[in-house]
């Protein structure tokens, strides 16, 4: 995933760029066929049938409040983190007068500073435990969104700046991850399966809601109020992640889910 932002966003850019955004999709979808191709080749056939654990116990995890606010948590963090990504482009345009390249750069800047994070933010997750790798992870993210947003009334700026703040909040923002899954494990014990299972889930819900609502605001008030909301959704994040390890939620969440 970090990879995908580090090498195909600034790609995409590039392409939609030079000859118009149906290419960058048409781009995308000759390396899906591929993708398919390579997957009706390579994968395994006849593994036989198995049994699909049922929705209603797949969900009963849901019903742990450790497992439910770190889940809503994360969900909350990926709409702040990412909301800024997905309009990264208007932003950094309206507040540094960034060309295509410019902004190619960026996401090229952000995705590499992402697979840095995430390796680091498991090293720091190892060493310092989860709940002090998130409240750096954290810290940093909203010491970005804070600069961008003293940065906005000086604009026009400079790109220079704006490329180191925008390579630290996506170093940062991945940083977060192997916290997050570390410390859900933790607190999920035996339902750590199904827990991380609707993690991913929440992720992208977290994505989608960032895009819709950044959306919304950029249509309504422009791309300025964008790392204000983000670094809100930060901060109720870390509230959500410390209610969740609250002892009388971390010892609901001792029950083992049945596994049919």
């Amino acid at each position: 995933m970090t990879g995908a932002l580090a090498f195909g966003v600034p790609a995409g850019a590039w392409i939609g760029g030079a000859l118009g955004w149906r290419a960058t999709f048409a781009v995308m979808a000759a390396g899906g066929a591929l993708v398919a191709l390579g997957f009706y080749t390579a994968l395994p056939r006849g593994e036989g049938q198995h049994k699909a654990l049922p929705v209603r116990t797949q969900l009963a995890v849901l019903h742990r409040p450790a497992i439910s606010l770190g889940l809503l948590a994360n969900v909350v963090l990926m709409f702040g983190s990412m909301m800024l990504l997905t309009y990264l482009a208007p932003f950094t345009a309206a507040l540094a007068n960034a060309d295509v390249t410019d902004r190619g750069f960026f996401f090229a800047c952000s995705g590499v500073a992402g697979m840095v994070g995430i390796w680091a933010g498991g090293r720091a997750t190892d060493a310092w435990g989860a709940d002090r790798t998130l409240i750096a992870g954290v810290g940093t993210f909203l010491a970005a969104m804070l600069a961008l947003t003293a940065l906005w009334p000086l604009r026009p700026i400079s790109v220079v700046p704006l490329l180191a703040i925008v390579t630290i909040r996506g170093g940062a923002a991945f940083w977060n991850s192997p916290a997050v899954q570390a410390r859900l494990h933790m607190l999920a014990g035996p339902a750590a399966t199904q827990a991380l299972a609707l993690n991913t889930s929440g992720t992208y819900i977290g994505v989608a809601i960032g895009g819709a609502v950044g959306g919304m605001v950029l249509n309504s008030v422009g791309p300025g109020p964008l790392p204000i909301l983000s670094g809100m959704a930060g901060i109720a994040a870390l509230a959500l992640f410390i209610a969740a390890a609250h002892p009388r939620h971390v010892s609901a969440s001792t029950a083992v889910v049945p596994d049919d």
